[in-house]
């Protein structure tokens, strides 16, 4: 579990040698129950919008999105550059407007803007396709 700035770098630490970008991901339902290995790829992300926000039409046609979900941070170089209270800042207000029973922090070497303010879709391209982002570690909502 990562509570503060320090344990933030750390854990992003083993990734600044590729242009991942980071964010923090919200876990909701069957997933915020599920135990996470560190590095595990996570599934792709629901397109939420194009379904009408109905469940069942998600689960017939699974409608996976380019990756994961998130409230986008930075990518590993800008984030290695930031002085420690504007890194503070800006993982406190992502942790304001993620939902979901469990946060964690994601990475990946795709990323697009997704519908929702704020909101990104990060992947990590295996070729033909792009998967889900890569877990870091959970975080805490009180970092």
């Amino acid at each position: 579990m990562i509570n503060n700035v320090q344990e933030l770098r750390a854990a992003i630490g083993r990734y600044t040698n590729i242009p991942y970008v980071v964010g923090i991901h919200g876990l909701a339902g069957i997933y915020a129950d599920k135990k996470y290995r560190k590095g595990q790829t996570l599934a792709r992300s629901y397109d939420t919008m194009s379904s009408d926000l109905d469940p069942r039409y998600v689960e017939k046609t699974h409608n996976f999105l380019s990756g994961t979900s998130a409230i986008g941070l930075a990518n590993v170089f800008e984030i290695k550059g930031m002085e420690d209270d504007e890194l503070l800042a800006v993982v406190r207000n992502a942790i304001k407007s993620t939902y979901g029973k469990r946060l964690c922090i994601i990475i990946g070497d795709q990323q697009r803007a997704g519908e929702a303010e704020k909101e990104w879709i990060i992947g990590v391209k295996e070729w033909p396709t792009v998967l889900g982002a890569i877990y870091v570690d959970d975080i805490s909502p009180e970092f």
